[in-house]
């Protein structure tokens, strides 16, 4: 679905926008917000369900989304840093040792 393209449900609408830019811990982001709206015949039955979404493309990773609703939730990395990882942790201890399996099926 295209953002502003409506849900082709009668039941649903379904809304995408722009938000613009924002950085987290330094890193640019790109953010939209969707909003769906689940109808129902009992008014007070309609939900209502805002979704925020930001990612950061020079990382490829999403860093932040902002769910509200009945059942909202919040997701956010923090202390984003931008460099190359300890080399050292993709090799295993110097004390590490294989030992064979004595047990075979």
């Amino acid at each position: 679905m295209k953002p502003g393209e409506e849900h082709p449900s009668p039941d649903e609408t379904d809304q995408t926008e722009a938000m613009g830019e924002r950085t987290f811990d330094g890193v640019r982001a790109v953010g939209f917000r969707r909003v769906r709206i689940i109808k129902n015949p009992d008014p007070k039955q309609t939900q209502v369900i805002e979704a925020e979404m930001w990612s950061a493309p020079e990382m490829k990773e999403i860093v932040a989304i902002y769910v509200k609703g009945a059942q909202g939730y919040s997701v956010e990395l923090k202390e984003i840093k931008l460099r190359e990882p300890d080399p050292t942790l993709f090799y295993p201890p110097a004390n590490y040792t294989i030992v064979p399996s004595t047990n075979r099926p």
